[in-house]
C-alpha cells in the first residue's frame, strides 16, 4: 500500500535522476533545516522496497531498473552537497541502494542486460570526493558564521554553551574574555579553520594508510584553558 501510494513521487525521483545536479537551497549556517533529508530516506526506501516486489514477482528487470534509480539518486544527493548531512545522507541513499543491486545480481533470474545496465549505473555513480569537498567548504563557510555571531553576541552564555562549560562562578571571566582582543582573535580563527578544513580536503583522495595518524581526544575544557592567546578561537577550532 505504501508503495503504491507513493507512486507519483516515485515517477519524480525517476525523472529527477535524469538530471545533471541536485540543487538544493544553500546551507550556511548551522541553524539551516534541511527538511528535505527525511523524505529523502523515505523515498528511496520506498524504491528499494518496490524492487524487492517486483523481484519476488519474476521481474527482475523491473527491480534493476528501481535500483539504478536509487543509485543515481543518491549519488546526485551526496555529488552535490550542500553540508555535511546532505553528504552522508546521499552516502546513506547510495550505499543502501548497493545492497539491493546485489540482491538483484544474485538473483537467477535476472537477464544479462540488466546486470549489465546494473554495472553501468554503478560506473557512472563511483565518485565520492567532490561531494565532500563541497560539504567542508559549506562547513567552514559555517564555522566563519559561528566566529562572526560569537563575536556579537553579548554576555558568556553563548560561550557556556559552545563550550559545554558551567559557568557557575567564573561567568564575569567568560564575559570579560569574550570582548577581549587577547583572548578571542576572530579573524586569527577564521585563518586556523581555514587552514584545517584545506588539510583536511587535501586528505580526500588518500587511503587510510597513507592518512597522518589521528591526535588523541580533546581534552575537557577547564579554567586553564582559557589563559592562552585566541583562547576562544582555539577552543572553537
Amino acid at each position: 500500500a505504501l508503495v503504491k501510494q507513493n507512486a507519483e513521487s516515485l515517477a519524480w525521483i525517476r525523472r529527477g535522476t535524469e538530471c545533471a545536479i541536485c540543487q538544493t537551497p544553500p546551507v550556511e549556517r548551522i541553524e539551516t533545516l534541511v527538511p528535505y533529508i527525511n523524505p529523502w530516506l523515505t523515498l528511496s526506501r520506498m524504491l528499494e522496497a518496490r524492487a524487492r516486489q517486483a523481484r519476488q514477482a519474476g521481474r527482475p528487470e523491473a527491480a534493476a531498473e528501481d535500483v539504478r534509480t536509487a543509485l543515481r539518486f543518491g549519488c546526485l544527493v551526496q555529488d552535490n552537497a550542500a553540508c555535511l548531512i546532505n553528504y552522508l545522507v546521499g552516502l546513506a541513499i547510495y550505499s543502501s541502494a548497493a545492497e539491493a543491486a546485489q540482491e538483484v545480481a544474485r538473483d537467477p533470474a535476472t537477464s544479462p542486460e540488466a546486470l549489465a545496465g546494473l554495472a553501468d549505473t554503478l560506473r557512472e555513480t563511483g565518485r565520492f570526493e567532490r561531494g565532500l569537498r563541497l560539504a567542508l567548504q559549506a562547513e567552514y563557510r559555517m564555522g566563519c558564521h559561528v566566529v562572526d555571531d560569537l563575536r556579537h553576541q553579548q554576555g558568556p552564555e553563548a560561550l557556556a554553551d559552545l563550550f559545554g562549560t558551567d559557568v557557575g562562578s567564573w561567568l564575569r571571566m567568560l564575559g570579560r574574555m569574550q570582548r577581549s582582543n587577547a583572548f578571542f582573535k576572530p579573524n586569527q580563527t577564521k585563518r586556523l579553520l581555514g587552514e584545517f578544513y584545506r588539510r583536511v580536503i587535501a586528505d580526500i583522495p588518500k587511503i587510510h594508510a597513507d592518512l597522518p595518524p589521528e591526535k588523541a581526544a580533546e581534552e575537557p575544557v577547564r579554567r586553564s584553558s582559557f589563559l592562552k592567546p585566541n583562547a576562544i578561537g582555539r577552543l572553537l577550532l
